[in-house]
């Protein structure tokens, strides 16, 4: 299992372990919010969406996309 801090700290960990989207705008971090999230943000992003992706054979793994569009995704994506 994926056991280092970047994981355990990573959205990736809830929609891997969860099965379910993750999704989080980067315009109002909180202090506590996960470092991956800082750095995307400090890299110009506004949005972040996660969704895994569960195999046949009952493994997950996931697709994330973020943005620098301004005001993020719109919600009708």
């Amino acid at each position: 299992m994926h056991l280092t801090d970047a994981y355990l700290t990573s959205p990736i960990k809830i929609v891997r372990e969860e099965h379910r989207p993750y999704r989080r705008r980067l315009d109002n971090l909180a202090e506590n919010d996960t470092p991956l999230l800082h750095d995307l943000r400090r890299e110009g992003m506004t949005d972040y969406y996660a969704v895994p992706m569960i195999f046949s054979t009952g493994g997950v793994n996931f697709l994330a996309i973020a943005t620098t569009a301004p005001g993020g995704f719109p919600e009708s994506d």
